[in-house]
């Protein structure tokens, strides 16, 4: 198990179970009058929820250490891979954490995490237009980084589920629209005043095309999710 790109081996632990349950998806049900049938509204997905098992050995000083070090990484938005489970990581926030068993040359510790599923990221170069073919189970968010090659008044971006309008770009200085952490930005300035739509990039599986107006030099990063 690798914790934030960090082997748990590095914190004196081993793993000894983990459990990754389904996402968990909700539906707003309808039921018009006299109707004795539900109509499926708008579905949600949710996040699954990830149980994990490890065991720390050593001395009574080190399981102490490494514990409160391992703590450190686990409690801060961490990133956890599994060495059988290739290009896959799970991201999320712990909810749950117990010691399960304690002696005195090792000690068990439970904990439980929400998380996303995805594969590692993928970029793209582009110019004008490109064709993104999303193939995981789940929508994904995606960031876009525009790079005009003149001074603009605008940008607009288009193949989401709304047009997006960026203002007063200038040469050479990349605008980044976030759709993983719900950002524009500028020089790493909040640009949110340019920004026009009500949307943020998000990738539907299938093709996705993707068009960029004016004189500008793009990519997209994105990580696919899995239901």
């Amino acid at each position: 198990m690798i914790i934030n790109n960090k082997s748990i081996k590095e914190f004196g632990a081993n793993l000894l179970s983990r459990f990754i349950h389904p996402t968990k998806i909700s539906y707003n049900l309808l039921t018009p009058d006299d109707s004795l049938v539900n109509v499926v509204g708008k579905r949600r997905y949710g996040q699954k929820q990830l149980q994990v098992s490890i065991e720390f050995y050593g001395s009574r000083a080190q399981i102490e250490l490494n514990k409160s070090m391992f703590m450190q990484e686990i409690l801060n938005e961490p990133v956890i891979q599994f060495n059988n489970i290739q290009n896959k990581k799970y991201i999320g926030y712990v909810d749950t954490v117990m010691i399960q068993d304690q002696h005195y040359m090792f000690e068990v510790l439970e904990f439980s995490m929400q998380v996303h599923e995805e594969s590692h990221e993928i970029e793209n170069r582009f110019d004008s237009e490109i064709d993104i073919h999303l193939s995981s189970t789940m929508e994904t968010p995606a960031i876009i980084e525009i790079t005009p090659l003149a001074d603009i008044s605008s940008v607009k971006v288009e193949g989401f589920d709304e047009d997006i309008t960026i203002r007063n770009l200038k040469k050479g200085i990349p605008v980044i629209i976030d759709g993983k952490r719900l950002l524009v930005t500028e020089d790493g300035v909040n640009k949110f005043k340019d920004y026009d739509s009500w949307i943020f990039p998000s990738l539907k599986i299938g093709i996705n095309n993707i068009r960029v107006s004016g004189n500008t030099s793009n990519r997209i990063i994105y990580s696919p999710r899995w239901l």
